[in-house]
């Protein structure tokens, strides 16, 4: 999986190639040790083991800005500044197909919970909706001149969440496209959204250093959680609705009782603003990624940091998990992503 590009690109250069790179200590390499070439006799230092990383999909020609996985973990979304977006295969890392159109950078990508359509928001000021099977776009939201940076599909799949820089959030209906209801965050911009787990909350990560809670019904306000100075760049609710937490430039991220409103603590770690927080599927793994490179897997509950994934000298703008808990997918300004 790991060499699986190259090997697919010149199968006949495996021996020559892959093995060479192979861990020292790997089955791989024990066995067809005698196969690498004799006459390569200086060779660049590998590592004992395999690592984490299963495979890095490359084909962007741009930054990478927002990773999502369908519904049934079978397909990836990846959105880039190069005005595109691509469909993957998990299993493969085949690219199935590129959804061309906006005329701007995809700043975000998201799929419905039935998995059947797909949701882009574009710097050109535009939503589209594409059709997951066949590439097709569905219909086109514009956002009045202003760019669209986040977007969200609530958990039924019946409304999107979207953020421009008019500073209005915006309750969209999945099927037409039109506004259901739109709000004022406040004064402050914000960054991202998130919606409960039963789509009667949202979420919002302001550069003030707060997080709002909005109830999707009646667009009114529920609460503010204070006590951080710095931007929050990410905000995530858990799959309970207990538990918020918020990434913050400080290289922190903060975890908040929905309940209550008060901070039960902060995961400390980053050397290097935190860019994106996510919640395993089941609320048990925090996942966080940072411009240091790194992507930490924290313990909701103890909130101890138990793995960290390495490798990247460029920041990671976005982070999410298979359905099944079992992979993670992120991107960084290398333009590629790992699984």
């Amino acid at each position: 999986m790991y060499h699986k590009q190259a090997i697919e690109n010149s199968p006949l250069q495996a021996y020559a190639s892959a093995l060479i790179f192979s861990p020292a200590h790997s089955l791989i390499r024990g066995l067809f040790k005698q196969e690498e070439p004799k006459w390569i006799t200086i060779k660049s230092p590998v590592r004992d083991e395999w690592g984490a990383c299963l495979q890095t999909l490359e084909g962007h020609s741009d930054w990478i800005r927002a990773v999502a996985f369908s519904p049934n973990g079978r397909m990836i979304a990846s959105a880039s500044e190069d005005r595109t977006v691509r469909l993957w295969d998990a299993a493969t890392g085949s690219c199935r197909s590129t959804l061309k159109g906006h005329s701007g950078s995809v700043d975000a990508v998201a799929f419905s919970s039935n998995g059947q359509i797909i949701a882009s928001a574009s710097r050109d000021g535009t939503v589209r909706l594409w059709d997951a099977a066949t590439g097709f776009c569905r219909s086109t939201v514009e956002a009045h001149l202003a760019f669209v940076h986040t977007i969200a599909f609530s958990p039924n799949g019946q409304i999107i969440a979207l953020i421009s820089t008019t500073r209005r959030v915006r309750l969209l209906d999945a099927a037409t496209g039109v506004c259901r209801s739109m709000f004022e965050s406040s004064s402050n911009w914000a960054r991202t959204v998130a919606f409960s787990a039963n789509g009667q909350m949202i979420a919002l990560a302001l550069d003030d250093g707060t997080v709002q809670l909005w109830d999707t019904a009646t667009g009114s306000r529920r609460s503010t959680l204070k006590g951080c100075l710095d931007d929050v760049s990410a905000v995530t609710i858990s799959p309970n609705s207990q538990i918020i937490a918020s990434a913050l430039i400080d290289m922190t991220v903060q975890l908040w009782d929905v309940a209550t409103g008060s901070r039960r603590g902060a995961l400390k770690g980053h050397s290097d603003r935190i860019r994106v927080v996510a919640f395993s599927p089941n609320g048990q793994i925090i996942a966080s990624a940072s411009d240091d490179g790194t992507v930490r897997l924290w313990d909701a509950a103890t909130g101890s940091c138990y793995s960290t994934f390495k490798g990247h000298s460029r920041p990671i703008y976005a982070i999410a998990f298979s359905p099944n808990g079992q992979m993670i997918v992120w991107a960084n300004s290398y333009s590629l992503f790992s699984i």
